[in-house]
């Protein structure tokens, strides 16, 4: 009888499930990013909120999401800090006052207040995870005026330090997306809006062997009205190519204004499993039905894949793995946070093909859309709660533990998660904090490792190079930062703002991207002295610190050890890290790391993931020279010559046959210009305040590029709906000095869609024009 109900209820939810591919509940997510007003209150002075609201304030500016609140220089030495108002107006019909609504934000910065038709609806601290407010009891048919107040200026109880002696800036503004939720009565629940562990969806892979997968999905759900409801609700595992490979449906009575949790076991065979190299995706379709209606229906991405971590090293469904990995600030120049998810795609996709598969989010949450590229490129990610070299009151504590339960209820469903850094970064933290971790951890994510800076409290040891006096075998060991601070200032410590002991200039890994080769040459030296020592260690991933440039709070100058620098050009350190992938199994790859415009070196030197390289200078074949770095995967080849060629042909081999070749010349006189848009795979999208690097380059008549000039170029947008961003707003036309013959500046598409041409010209050269595609 048992087998009879199970299958009859299989037959409806099947019959139930066809119905939903077709029909969706008149319910749904809104984006809300467009057609906001802003002001800035560059003074202690205080704006009348409903004045705001009904449009009393003259001096708002029409603006888009995501947003900062001001432009800020390429060197960022004063951040604004202050007090900000978002005002936008929502009109809502009868038909959507029948639903709940909730207002959602995906991270404002960094107190936030919201107003709703002169109420205040909601408070929030913190400025990296989201939060939402319910807005049925404060708005009406037609036209409702929402306004957020926003201070992003120094809190003890969030933290991190004072932005004056801090190592990054924060930005602010709704540097994310909002939403407008509206749900009917029985509908899947917010796991960020409601405070428990089984809110929303949970998916995780319980095992896995050659043959067969082992998946859990729990689901939330709750029921609004006052009755109860018989509730049913269907999960289906949908493949990449559209078949569904699992399928469980239960039904269960939810009373009235109270929630219920279904559990599903989705188990099926021959799975494609989700790791680093094969990033492989489903589509989790989750639908839930009230008497056979469909009421509310949400489609996620998982991965299916096992992590195993040990003192031993980490196993990837059953396999060990070494992850090599960078940190991120996620900083881009002038619009500081205020990144479009377009953006966070393309960052992750620069960091996939600098050759990392891991990357450690310091010193905060990331965005839901870097997460997702991960999810889609292949990038673990090391998940990380605000913190930095401070640990406040009672208040403080309270409040990141809170965040480290939103974190997990946020990011848990995510392929690509490592592990979570639910740590204060280099500050010693009480037992009152750590000891709570695991809990936290077992109630919102079970069966994942939590990662700290102190080993107490947590499954994963994160110590960094320069900090490293002694290895605990019997400890997992992820390096956290290495490359930068232990060839800076080795007895500095902690204290930034207290320089001692610097090492030389040259010696450094602090190079800015036009500092010439010597400097640059160094820097990449440093990086693979430090990454082979870390392959001593017993450490499962190592983290190099950093990938991009930033800028920093209590410095006015960038942070410059980045392998790429701010407007994401990169150094030669950057093809150090690609030349590690495997040249069979991946796309072979050389560079040559000279640009021969320094007659003082002596060396020239190649990265390559060839098995050999033959390298020629002015025709004549020279000799390679012996490496030290014998725990590198693929050691960097030098070459010492006693005067700097005019030109270098290297040539890669794999199984005795060439499979890649790079030519250099020493540049010559400036000829030409060049520009490239940095769209990598994910095209410039119109209307979403999406913005692209532009990068122009000076030439000479062999197409080298001339690093030594300073000559000015102008850069105009000819046709076509985009500005240019600068520290002093938006503007069709530039006048740029080049940084080692490359002169960057930041585009950002306006709403019309279509093509734009740009142009660059400058004196005695010969000019250059570039078409880039808006959709």
């Amino acid at each position: 009888m048992k087998i009879i109900s199970q299958t009859l209820l299989l037959a409806i939810a099947l019959f139930t499930a066809a119905c939903s591919l077709t029909e969706r509940p008149n319910s749904g997510s809104e984006n809300l990013n467009a057609d906001w007003q802003f002001v800035r209150i560059d003074s202690s002075a205080h704006i009348d909120s409903m004045a705001f609201a009904e449009g009393r304030f003259s001096s708002a500016e029409n603006v888009n999401l995501p947003h900062t609140p001001r432009f800020e220089p390429e060197v960022v030495n004063d951040q604004w800090q202050g007090i900000c108002y978002y005002r936008r107006e929502l009109t809502l019909t009868a038909d959507d006052l029948r639903r709940n609504l909730f207002l959602r934000f995906d991270a404002a910065m960094n107190e936030a207040v919201v107003y709703v038709n002169g109420q205040e609806a909601t408070r929030h601290l913190g400025g990296y995870l989201p939060f939402s407010v319910k807005l049925n009891t404060y708005v009406k048919e037609g036209s409702n005026i929402i306004v957020v107040r926003l201070d992003n200026r120094d809190n003890a109880i969030t933290g991190p330090k004072p932005l004056k002696i801090l190592d990054f800036n924060t930005y602010g503004g709704l540097y994310r997306s909002v939403w407008l939720e509206k749900r009917n009565d029985v509908y899947i629940t917010d796991a960020n809006y409601v405070a428990s562990g089984d809110a929303g969806i949970y998916f995780r892979t319980v095992g896995i062997d050659e043959k067969s997968a082992a998946t859990e999905v729990q689901t939330n759900v709750a029921n609004e009205s006052a009755d109860d409801v018989e509730v049913m609700v269907l999960n289906s595992l949908v493949s990449a190519e559209g078949t569904v490979v699992a399928r469980q449906s239960s039904k269960q009575i939810v009373k009235g204004a109270s929630a219920a949790t279904f559990a599903h076991n989705l188990d099926f065979r021959n799975p494609k499993l989700w790791s680093p190299h094969c990033p492989y995706l489903y589509s989790l379709q989750t639908s839930v039905f009230v008497d056979g209606r469909l009421t509310d229906f949400r489609e996620l991405n998982v991965g299916v894949r096992t992590i195993e971590v040990s003192a031993k090293g980490l196993r990837i469904n059953g396999k060990e793995r070494f992850l090599r990995g960078v940190n991120r600030h996620q900083e881009y120049p002038y619009i500081g946070y205020a990144l479009s998810d377009e953006a966070q795609w393309r960052d992750a996709r620069l960091i996939k093909e600098a050759g990392f598969d891991y990357v450690r989010c310091s010193h905060y949450p990331p965005s839901p859309a870097f997460l997702d590229a991960c999810d889609k490129i292949g990038i673990l990610v090391l998940d990380a709660i605000l913190g930095w070299q401070y640990f406040g009151d009672e208040a403080f504590e309270q409040h990141s533990l809170d965040d480290c339960h939103q974190l997990l209820r946020r990011d848990r469903n995510h392929a690509c998660i490592l592990a979570w850094e639910l740590s204060i970064n280099e500050t010693r933290m009480p037992s009152s904090f750590t000891s709570k971790i695991a809990g936290i951890r077992d109630t919102e994510a079970p069966f994942t490792y939590t990662a700290g800076w102190q080993k107490d409290g947590y499954d994963i040891f994160l110590q960094a190079r320069q900090h490293r006096h002694s290895v605990d075998s019997m400890s997992p060991l992820i390096v956290s930062e290495y490359g930068d601070w232990e060839y800076y200032a080795q007895n500095a410590g902690f204290n930034q703002d207290g320089w001692q002991d610097l090492m030389q200039e040259e010696r450094t890994s602090r190079q800015s991207r036009d500092s010439g080769d010597k400097r640059l040459l160094q820097q990449a030296r440093n990086i693979e002295e430090a990454h082979n020592d870390n392959r001593l260690t017993h450490a499962f991933a190592d983290g190099y610190w950093v990938m991009f440039d930033y800028n920093r709070g209590y410095s006015p100058d960038f942070e410059t050890s980045g392998i790429a620098d701010i407007f994401r050009l990169p150094k030669p350190s950057y093809y150090f890290f690609a030349s590690q992938r495997n040249g069979q199994k991946s796309e072979p790859m050389l560079y040559i790391a000279n640009t021969l415009s320094d007659n003082t070196l002596k060396e020239i030197r190649i990265f390559t993931n060839c098995d050999s390289v033959r390298v020629e200078a002015d025709g004549k074949r020279l000799a390679q020279a012996p490496t030290t770095m014998t725990r590198v995967k693929n050691p960097s080849i030098s070459f010492y010559v006693d005067n700097m060629p005019q030109r270098i042909e290297a040539m890669g081999y794999i199984g005795g046959k060439e499979v890649v070749r790079q030519e250099r010349q020493q540049p010559q006189a400036p000829a030409k210009l060049a520009i490239d848009v940095a769209t990598t795979d994910v095209d410039l999208r119109a209307a979403k305040n999406d913005a692209v690097f532009v990068y122009t380059y000076v030439k000479d008549a062999n197409s080298t590029v001339v690093t030594t000039t300073d000559m000015p170029i102008t850069l105009r947008i000819v046709s076509g709906d985009a500005s240019f961003i600068t520290e002093n707003g938006y503007s069709p036309e530039l006048t740029l000095t080049p940084s080692a013959g490359i002169a960057p500046a930041l585009l950002q598409a306006g709403r019309t869609a279509g093509e734009i041409t740009i142009e660059a010209t400058a004196d005695a050269l010969q000019g250059a024009r570039k078409e880039v595609v808006s959709r």
